[in-house]
C-alpha cells in the first residue's frame, strides 16, 4: 500500500487521512450514506421495523439478529449488575431481556403514533420498576 498516496481501489482517499474510504466500516451502504446518493436514484431509509419482516425470512440475518440481541441483553445485564444489591445472574439476564422488551415496544409504539404517544412517562415509570425491583432483590437477597 503506497505511503502518503491513493489507495488503490479505496475511493481514491489518503493513506491515513481524515477522509472515509469506500468500504471502511459498515460496508458499501456506508460509503453511499457518506458520499450521498448517485444522481438520479431515489434514498430509501428503512427502520428496525421496516427491516424486521425481511429479517425473519433470512436464516443468516435472524442469526447475526439473534447474536445482536443477546448483546444488548449481555450489555443491560452488565449495567445493572453494578447497582447495589443485585440479583443474580440469572435474574439479571431475565430482567434485562425484559428492560429490552419494554424499550422496544415504547419505540414501536410511538413510531405507529408519533403525534399521539410520548414515551418519556411509561419509560420514567420502567426506570423506577426497575429500581424498586433492584431494591427489593437485594434486601431478599440479603435474607436468604
Amino acid at each position: 500500500m503506497p505511503e502518503g498516496g491513493d489507495v488503490p481501489g479505496r475511493g481514491g482517499a489518503p493513506a491515513g487521512g481524515d477522509a472515509p474510504r469506500e468500504g471502511a466500516g459498515a460496508g458499501p451502504a456506508a460509503t453511499r450514506l457518506r458520499s450521498g446518493p448517485r444522481a438520479g436514484a431515489e434514498r430509501e431509509v428503512l427502520t428496525f421495523s421496516d427491516l424486521l419482516p425481511r429479517v425473519l425470512h433470512d436464516r443468516v440475518l435472524r442469526e447475526r439478529l439473534a447474536r445482536l440481541y443477546a448483546a444488548y441483553r449481555s450489555i443491560d445485564a452488565w449495567c445493572l449488575s453494578d447497582q447495589g444489591g443485585a440479583p443474580g445472574p440469572k435474574r439479571l439476564d431475565d430482567v434485562a431481556a425484559l428492560n429490552v422488551a419494554v424499550v422496544e415496544g415504547l419505540v414501536l409504539q410511538q413510531r405507529v403514533d408519533p403525534d399521539g404517544f410520548d414515551p418519556g412517562g411509561p419509560a420514567e415509570v420502567w426506570a423506577q420498576m426497575i429500581e424498586l425491583y433492584l431494591a427489593w432483590a437485594g434486601r431478599s437477597a440479603a435474607g436468604d
